[in-house]
């Protein structure tokens, strides 16, 4: 929407006051906040329990609780899998050389130093959870030379703007105050506006400026549309209720913790000698015992004291002192609660629940993929979106003689996940082997191991993969290949693990099957093979020495 400046004008003028759906919006914001990053996390979730708590309590509840920002972290680890995930198609069609490593250069260099997928990987998968309402917004330098780069700007930061889907005909920003005026910025599809207001006047400034996008640069963060409402919503709508009961229970936990969870000390007690147990001496207060009638420690707040009895028949307890243990059942039935709604909260978002790992650095496998994996498909298909969105956007401005309604760029993310953690791969291909699996199947679930246990270091999952497709018989062991193949070949796997930590740096510069072309030309250099080892056709079957 091509805005005039009157029509600009009544936007502002029509926008004086906070619409309630903004409002809306920067009041979950603040509660998704509090929830998954723990901004001003006591004041927001710890709240007094009506009719059941005191003022003293709840104070001392406020200071000692934590946020639960372990909780959300938990419930948002499989999401990274989008990020990771195999089979994606990138595809930007620029036949000028110049322009396309212009707008390659600028994308890779998106955001202090990041590419564009690391700023959606580290800004906006946070922000579609805590901030569906606010948006991404491109801004846009001229000089030295044009720039243009995605910035988010919160719904508290927004006082309005007119949504065409996820994208936007305009954005209004809060405005500034300058003296006795309020200078407001509104974006539609051509000009960025800076305008003026003094009362009731308003003035056109100098910094308003025609922009290069085409359209409103902003993408709503959110696709998710609460349409009773008229307002995006968080991916974790629906464990919100659950969170903010485990929020206010962990903080019960941790106040009985400090209030009853250390052993108390009791002992018996001998009467004072110097008042003789009165309390008194010349008419005060005994100072030996401070007026109590028996002796005492210096700090009697981690003391219980009980008197000795006396009477005829009555007995001393067998021990003179002792530790009376806190009330652990109850401690553990709390601990269970809190481990029951994380299941359930995850269970809700996920579609399934994880079971735990066999030993200390085992990490459990999920019980049913299929739902993690349709849910994994609507965060792709979000995250997908808004990159597409960005890249249009920049290569609008970065690009001047590309048509503005013409679209450069083909983004599909892949689809095939690593869900389940290294262990279990591990394990899932161990088993295959045992079960004598073909070596279509081997390789893919070595394959799937090899990507979920180098996931967070790139380089070394390249290595890895590529070392995977040129090690010959990789589901073999060397005594396996021995006893099938014969002594030749046997000493072509043995010889693979020495050169390839000397050779490894050709997976930089040439494919998998160069890399083996060479291998087997050094190989039979360095050992030429005399006769032909009948044994190499045991089995009944040729040799798949490359095992992909």
């Amino acid at each position: 929407m091509n805005l005039t400046y009157e029509e600009a004008v009544q936007v502002i003028k029509a926008n004086q006051q906070v619409s309630s759906r903004i409002l809306k919006g920067r009041e979950m914001n603040r509660e998704l906040c509090a929830l998954i990053d723990g901004e001003a996390f006591h004041e927001e979730l710890v709240n007094q329990i009506e009719h059941i708590e005191s003022d003293q309590k709840i104070k001392a509840r406020k200071k000692y609780s934590r946020s639960i920002v372990d909780f959300f972290g938990r419930l948002m680890s499989p999401i990274e899998n989008i990020f990771s995930s195999s089979g994606e198609v990138q595809d930007i069609k620029i036949e000028n050389e110049s322009n396309l490593k212009l707008m390659l250069d600028s994308l890779s260099n998106c955001r202090d130093g990041k590419s564009l997928r690391r700023f959606i990987q580290e800004y906006w998968a946070n922000l579609y959870h805590t901030d569906p309402n606010g948006i991404i917004f491109i801004e846009y330098v001229s000089t030295p030379t044009v720039v243009a780069y995605p910035t988010y700007k919160g719904i508290n930061t927004i006082r309005n703007y007119k949504e065409k889907g996820q994208s936007c005909d305009w954005v209004l920003f809060e405005p500034t105050v300058s003296g006795s005026s309020l200078v407001w910025r509104l974006v539609d599809s051509q000009t960025d506006w800076t305008i003026t207001q003094t009362g009731e006047g308003y003035a056109l400034s100098e910094n308003t400026f025609t922009h290069p996008f085409g359209q409103c640069p902003a993408v709503i963060i959110s696709d998710i549309l609460d349409i009773k409402r008229n307002i995006r919503i968080s991916a974790f709508a629906k464990v919100v209720p659950i969170a903010k009961e485990y929020a206010r229970d962990q903080s019960i936990k941790t106040l009985y913790k400090f209030l009853h969870g250390f052993p108390t000390h009791w002992r018996y007690v001998t009467q004072c000698r110097s008042c003789a147990g009165t309390g008194r001496k010349d008419a005060n207060s005994c100072k030996e015992c401070d007026g109590h009638g028996y002796m005492k420690k210096k700090d009697v707040t981690d003391l219980v004291t009980l008197p000795i009895p006396t009477g005829e028949g009555v007995k001393l307890a067998p021990d003179i002192a002792g530790f009376i243990s806190p009330d652990l059942a109850t401690w553990d039935k709390y601990t269970e609660e809190l481990e029951l709604l994380d299941r359930i909260a995850f269970e809700t978002h996920w579609g399934t629940h994880q079971t735990k790992g066999t030993n200390e650095t085992a990490t459990g496998r999920f019980i049913d993929v299929q739902p993690v994996k349709n849910r994994l498909n609507k965060y792709a298909d979000s995250a997908e979106y808004i990159e597409w969105r960005i890249i249009e956007l920049i290569a609008n401005a970065v690009l001047p003689t590309k048509p503005k309604t013409e679209n450069i760029c083909l983004l599909n993310y892949g689809r095939r996940y690593i869900i389940e953690g290294p262990d279990t791969l591990l394990k899932n291909y161990t088993d295959a082997k045992l079960t004598g699996a073909n070596i279509t199947v081997l390789d893919k679930l070595f394959a799937e191991f090899i990507t979920s246990k180098y996931m967070n270091d790139p380089d070394w999952l390249r290595l890895e993969l590529t070392k995977s497709k040129v090690e010959p018989y990789l589901h073999l062991a060397i005594v396996e290949v021995f006893n099938v193949f014969g002594v030749y070949e046997a000493k072509k796997k043995a010889y693979f693990q020495t050169w390839w930590v000397d050779n490894k740096e050709l997976s930089y510069t040439k494919q998998a099957n160069e890399i083996r072309a060479i291998f087997e030309l050094d190989f039979t250099t360095q050992n030429p093979k005399e006769d032909e080892d009948s044994s190499s056709e045991a089995g009944g079957f040729p040799p798949n020495k490359w095992g992909n």
